[in-house]
Order: C-alpha cells, then sequence, then structure tokens
C-alpha cells in the first residue's frame, strides 16, 4: 500500500512540473504586454468620456442656467456695478452645485420615494395602472446604470463660475 501512495505523489509532482513548464511558456508573449497597454488607454479614455462627455446637452443648459442667474442678480443689483457681476457669477457658482449636489442624491436613489408618490398619485387622477414600487426602483436602476455620471457638469460649469467670480474679485480689488 506505502509504494501505491509513493507512485500517486510522483505523478502528482510529475504534473506539477510539467503545468509549471507549460504556464512559462504561456506567459511569454510580448504582442500581448502591448495590447493589454492599449486595452487599459482605452478603459481609461473610455472612462473619461462617461464622465465628461457623455452628454454634451448637460453642459449647455447648465452653462445658460448660469447665465439666467447672472442676468437676474445683475438686474436686481444695477448692471452698472462691477460688484454685480461678481455677485451674479458667485451665485450661479452656488446654485449649480447645489443642482449638482441634488442630482448625487438623486442618482443614488434617496429621491425614488418622493417621484414614486408623485408618479402614483398623478396615475391614480387619470385612472390609470399604476406599478409597483419594485418594478419602478428597478427601472430606475437600470436607468441609472446608463447614466452614471449625470452630475458632472453642473459641477463643471459651477467652477467655471466660482472661477470667474474670483477672478473678477480680484480685478475689483
Amino acid at each position: 500500500m506505502n509504494d501505491d501512495l509513493k507512485e500517486q505523489f510522483k505523478m502528482i509532482d510529475n504534473s506539477k512540473e510539467e503545468s509549471n513548464e507549460e504556464e512559462v511558456f504561456s506567459t511569454r508573449v510580448p504582442i500581448d504586454e502591448a495590447t493589454a497597454n492599449e486595452e487599459a488607454v482605452s478603459t481609461s479614455d473610455s472612462l473619461l468620456r462617461q464622465i465628461f462627455f457623455h452628454k454634451p446637452i448637460k453642459y449647455i443648459v447648465s452653462f445658460i442656467i448660469g447665465l439666467v442667474v447672472i442676468v437676474i442678480t445683475m438686474f436686481v443689483k444695477g448692471p452698472k456695478y462691477l460688484i454685480s457681476y461678481v455677485d451674479g457669477t458667485f451665485i450661479a457658482g452656488f446654485v449649480l452645485i447645489a443642482v449638482g449636489f441634488l442630482s448625487i442624491l438623486t442618482s443614488k436613489g434617496s429621491m425614488d420615494i418622493f417621484s414614486y408618490s408623485t408618479k402614483y398619485v398623478y396615475n391614480k387622477f387619470r385612472n390609470k395602472e399604476v406599478e409597483r414600487y419594485h418594478e419602478y426602483s428597478s427601472n430606475k436602476m437600470e436607468k441609472r446604470e446608463k447614466y452614471k455620471f449625470s452630475y458632472v457638469p453642473y459641477f463643471v460649469n459651477g467652477a467655471f463660475y466660482f472661477v470667474i467670480s474670483l477672478i473678477l474679485l480680484i480685478i475689483l480689488e
């Protein structure tokens, strides 16, 4: 019986040596390294595209919202003073960043119960079929997977308006 066990251990040891030789030969492919580097660059490039360039219309709309806030602030304070421009750009930046934070909360699902209840009441008044909350939340999750970084344009434009506000403030003093 001891001889049988020794033979089995020898067979296992031999198979380990053979598998090690195969692994050494299988990892020596320099073309795969270049391909892997290209894939890593393309995935980081696609991540940057997902974050910053997924919906250019959101950048345009948030920029226009900032301009509207600036114009309203200027007309309230009077457009002939430079401080009204500083205040307008600062308020626009603050509003856009606040909307960005609210968008983060919405994208993480903290406002789902409010949107579901509003949709529920609206559909009840219209005598339409009302979907269950489980179905509603699964549909929302699918949409969130598609637009993971929908809040970034608000932060980018808000930061832009803050920088403009700081530059105007430096010019003012």
